[in-house]
């Protein structure tokens, strides 16, 4: 089971990486910025799973994840994306559900 978790979770790490370069080697320069903020974003999910206190960690997850809904939100006032809308929708409902989870 653990083997699984740990395949898909090396998949998830491939598959936005290949997503994020193609953003930065082919995209405008709204793509760019999209993937440079996920790239941050996702460098600081994998900084903050080092945090051993599992309530610190939720919380500072919840924080990350308005972080990018905030990145996502201002770089899609900027540039009016279809994408952008899309991914900012979606990150509005990782946001729930980790708010979700950090309730008691």
């Amino acid at each position: 089971m653990f083997a699984v978790l740990q395949l898909l979770v090396l998949v998830d790490w491939l598959l936005l990486a290949v997503a994020c370069f193609g953003a930065w080697r082919w995209g405008g320069q709204a793509e760019r910025g999209g993937a440079a903020l996920t790239l941050a974003v996702f460098a600081a999910f994998v900084l903050a799973s080092l945090v051993q206190d599992g309530e610190l960690a939720r919380g500072v997850y919840l924080a990350l994840d308005g972080v990018l809904a905030l990145g996502l939100l201002l770089l899609a006032m900027r540039y009016v994306r279809r994408w952008l809308g899309v991914a900012l929708l979606l990150q509005g409902v990782q946001f729930s559900l980790h708010a979700y989870d950090v309730t008691p």
